[in-house]
This record gives structure tokens, sequence and C-alpha cells, in this order.
């Protein structure tokens, strides 16, 4: 909508409450055009892995059955300590690695997977061909780390400058980025059996309702966050930019710290919030979410990519211009300048969803 937009890139002319600005900033806060994003540097094209290893054999059966982290690891560690009274060129019986397996299931009281190798724990002569096809039989499971890697990979595209449809329908392109980044680092983003994940029938299955509800519950979640921040009651301090941002990802990212590109789609929101609220008053008299609302961001973005398609200078530029004096609108009446200048460049999933925008 044109005037949503014009609201959005008009200037406040309001000093900011902790620093004047000067027009060097201002033109230094810039992302990438829409959906396309822009090309970032960086040093490292995966997230950190867990120092905690877990030896393949164990993860194996872990993923299978579902297994928690805490009986997984024991599990290692007990197999490593075995593994060290046997000859350098001798290999562990696969049917040992079971019934070690089943002798920590017992340990920890979980007794799910019990039964099951309690019969293999009697057959000392069990084959690698028997493991694995007990391991073929058993359905692939989604683990906890697996759900919790794709709830953050979802949160970051969609505070992230690749996502340019909010609204519900087929036409969201939140969940075909988070596909593609997941596609493109199976075991980083799954765990040690994710590309047997997504080569499986059941991939779907496993990963969409995730985040489809992560995704529902990011669009129920930061409105009400939202309009308060928008709309602060009389004597109630502002929120600054990169609190709110905190705010909104926490849950997600952990102890993360928003990058300059979150921070500027959480400055679209916040801007979007100030001409279409965010939620409005319901026939009870208390505040429900506006239905509107994301249908007016994905007016005002596609607005925005129009006008920067338009531009003589060019695209990237001319949406970074605009994202910059958005950003720059929403630090003087709100405050936060410096924590935003000294925010990161950008976090390290971010490249991967650029990239992923643009294939």
């Amino acid at each position: 909508m044109a005037s949503v937009l014009k609201k959005l890139l008009a200037k406040t002319g309001q000093p900011s409450p902790d620093e004047s600005d000067t027009e060097e900033g201002a033109a230094g806060r810039a992302s990438g055009v829409g959906g396309a994003g822009q090309k970032r540097a960086r040093t490292d094209s995966s997230p950190e892995q867990d120092d905690d290893e877990l030896d393949p054999r164990i993860a194996v059966i872990g993923a299978r059955y579902g297994l928690p982290r805490t009986v997984l690891e024991h599990a290692s560690f007990e197999l490593a300590e075995l593994e060290k009274d046997i000859d350098e060129d001798e290999q562990l019986d696969p049917s040992a690695v079971l019934q070690m397996m089943a002798a920590v299931c017992q340990l920890c009281s979980y007794t799910r997977l019990g039964d099951t190798l309690a019969e293999i724990k009697h057959d000392a002569g069990a084959s690698l061909k028997q493991v694995k096809e007990l391991n073929k039989a058993a359905p692939l499971v989604l683990t906890e780390l697996g759900k919790t890697n794709l709830n953050r990979i979802t949160c970051l595209v969609f505070f992230s400058s690749a996502a340019s449809v909010y609204a519900a329908g087929k036409n969201c392109n939140i969940g075909v980025i988070v596909e593609r980044v997941v596609r493109s680092a199976p075991s980083v983003y799954l765990g040690d059996l994710g590309k047997q994940i997504v080569a499986g029938a059941n991939y779907q299955k496993l990963v969409w309702p995730v985040v489809r509800h992560k995704i529902e519950d990011l669009r129920s979640h930061t409105l009400s966050k939202l309009h308060s921040a928008a709309n602060p009651e009389e004597g109630e301090k502002a929120i600054e930019l990169y609190d709110l941002a905190r705010r909104m990802t926490k849950s997600y990212l952990a102890g993360d710290l928003p990058s300059k590109s979150l921070l500027e789609r959480v400055a679209l929101l916040r801007a979007v919030a100030l001409a279409e609220p965010a939620q409005v008053e319901g026939k009870d008299g208390k505040l429900t979410n506006n239905k509107k609302f994301w249908v007016t961001v994905d007016s005002t973005i596609g607005e925005m990519v129009e006008q920067a398609e338009q531009a003589p200078g060019g695209a990237k530029e001319a949406f970074a211009s605009m994202m910059g004096t958005i950003v720059q609108n929403d630090l003087e009446r709100f405050g936060g300048a410096e924590k935003y200048d000294e925010a990161n460049a950008e976090m390290d999933e971010e490249d991967a969803i650029a990239k992923a925008a643009e294939s």
C-alpha cells in the first residue's frame, strides 16, 4: 500500500534519545532486496558443532529410537572405554555395541529400547547384517536437537530480508527457504541421520509440521510484541530496536545476539505496525491480532521491491537506501543507535539463507 510505504519512509524529525546520528551512519544501514537478499562476506559457512561428539554407531541407534541425548553421551563414553581394552587391529563386534547400549539404557532407567536389545544380548553371534536389518526396520525419527535446529532456522528466515511473503497461504516463501537451507546441510540441521531423513519417504511428515507450527507461532506471538513496542503506554520507556529484536528471538536463538540484518527486518515490521496496528480491539474490548497486518507487510515489501527495481541507481542500492531510512526513523523515535551500530554484521546461518533465497 502506497500510503503505508510513504509513512515508513517519511522522516520523523525527532531527535534520538541517545545521540544524534550522522548521514554516513544512516547510509550504512542497508540490507538486500526483498526475497533476494544481499551476498555477504563470511568466514564460516555452518553453525558451530557440539563439542560432545557422539560415537556414530551410538548416534545411529539413538536417532532410530529417539533416545535422549544424555543416554547417548553416556553410551558413547562407555563404548570408548570398552574399545580401549581391545587390540588396535580388532573391531568391536556389532552385537557388543548393542549389548552395551542395552545395558546403558537399563542403567539410565530408559526401557523403551530394552525389549528389542534384550533379545540381541542373548545372541552372541549377531552379525553386522542383522544389526543393519534392525536399524533399517526401525522408523526414522526427528530428534529433539533436530527440532531445536528447525525452530532456530525458521526464526532466522522469518526475521530475514529473504522473507517476502508472510501472510498464510501457498505464496508464503518462509517454509520454502527453510527447506532449501536444511537440504543444503541435512546433517548440520537434522543430526547424524539428516541425509537419510531428507532422502526418506517420510521427510515431509517429519520436518514440515515442525516448520509450519513455528511459522504460525511466530506470526501470532510477534504481533503482541510489536503492538506494545509500537505503542508504549504513557510514561512507559520506549523499547529500543536491539532490545525488541532480542525479546522476539531469545527463545529461538539462545545466547546468540541479533545481527544488523535481523534488526533491520524488525525495524521494518515495527514501522508497518505504526501505520497498520498489529493488534486491534475485539468485540469483547480485549486486544486481538489484526488479520490485515501480515497482508500489509507483504504489500509494503512488494512495493519496496517494485520501486527499487525501477530505480536508476540499481535495485539493491535503492532497497538498501529505503531500509536505511526506515532504520534511522526507528532509532530516532525509539532510541538505540549505539547498540545498532555495535551489532554483528551477520549470524552464521544468514549466508546460507541468502543463498537459499537466490536459488
